[in-house]
């Protein structure tokens, strides 16, 4: 009973970490994606 719960726990924790990981690597890709718009954006305008 024990073991299927620890099973169980490390399951869910490694289904949360691979979770985790996409969203990060999501999070990185559009922070990445806006910079660069930005920074096509910065180049077309004069700053100010």
């Amino acid at each position: 009973m024990l073991w299927r719960f620890f099973g169980l726990v490390t399951e869910h924790s490694v289904l949360v970490e691979c979770q985790f990981l996409t969203v990060t690597a999501e999070r990185s890709r559009l922070l990445t994606s806006i910079h660069n718009i930005y920074r096509l954006n910065s180049k077309h305008k004069p700053h100010i």
